[in-house]
């Protein structure tokens, strides 16, 4: 009997351990889940911060901060030219009218066609056209060329010349040997009465191979410069051959093309 007490006694002390470690257990137990529950609303909640944080991360990438230029900026300052800059100096006009060179002032002078031509010993008259030689009725014909000097003004000269090229022969017009140059002033008009004997002798011109004539010196110089003092407007030349005609009843001649000929003055 006292061993079934015992025994009794032992087991029910045993349950009653197993009863309060169970109840412990199950106190312990609630402790971790409570803590469990804060801790996930702790986590709960600190994934709202965290979301929050991202949502004002992403407003502030979305938003940016209104850009402002530096307080010390400034525009730049109106760019002016250095003091000491002074502009170039005007470039003095080229007074050169033609190239006969030296240092004065050049002009070079064209003629006058309509003043300029051939007029024949039988009183024919042509302009704009000059011709020297004999015609086919071997009458004598006298050349005209009439240079306008009214540039010149009273000025001084210093070198006058005359150039003549691309002088063209027809037939045989070397039956005289010269050709006579004189300074003949005929006025404002040619006309028949200008092919008489008259003027001043200017040059006189072998005609055998001639091309060109070329007149320059301290003669030519003077005339020109006479001429421009009395006031004339045009410097006038007479150009014929010192024998009139080889009587064979063919034209023998000179021609002029007037856009070849020219007087230049320097003055």
């Amino acid at each position: 009997m006292r061993k079934n007490k015992l025994f009794i006694i032992f087991t029910v002390v045993t349950i009653l351990t197993f009863l309060g470690t169970a109840a412990t257990c199950n106190l312990c137990g609630l402790v971790p889940v409570e803590t469990t529950s804060e801790e996930s609303e702790e986590e709960v909640s600190g994934g709202q911060r965290t979301e929050t944080t991202s949502a004002g991360t992403e407003a502030e990438e979305t938003e940016p901060a209104d850009e402002t230029p530096p307080a010390d900026e400034t525009p730049p300052a109106d760019e002016t030219p250095p003091e000491d800059e002074e502009p170039p100096e005007d470039e003095e006009p080229d007074e050169s009218f033609g190239d006969a060179g030296g240092e004065g002032v050049v002009f070079n002078l064209k003629v006058n066609k309509n003043l300029s031509g051939y007029v024949t010993e039988d009183g024919s008259v042509l302009t704009r056209t000059v011709l020297i030689g004999d015609n086919a009725s071997d009458k004598a014909v006298k050349g005209f060329i009439s240079f306008d000097i009214r540039e010149l003004f009273d000025s001084p000269i210093a070198i006058a010349r005359i150039s003549i090229t691309n002088i063209v022969a027809a037939v045989d017009p070397t039956f005289a040997d010269q050709m006579i140059i004189k300074v003949f002033d005929y006025g404002s008009s040619l006309n028949a009465s200008a092919f008489a004997e008259g003027g001043t002798h200017l040059a006189a011109i072998p005609t055998a191979g001639l091309t060109s004539i070329n007149i320059s010196g301290d003669n030519l110089k003077a005339l020109v410069e006479q001429c421009n003092n009395d006031g004339k407007d045009y410097f006038q030349l007479k150009l014929g051959l010192n024998d009139y005609s080889d009587d064979d009843g063919v034209a023998d001649i000179f021609a002029i093309n007037l856009d070849n000929a020219q007087l230049i003055v320097e003055q």
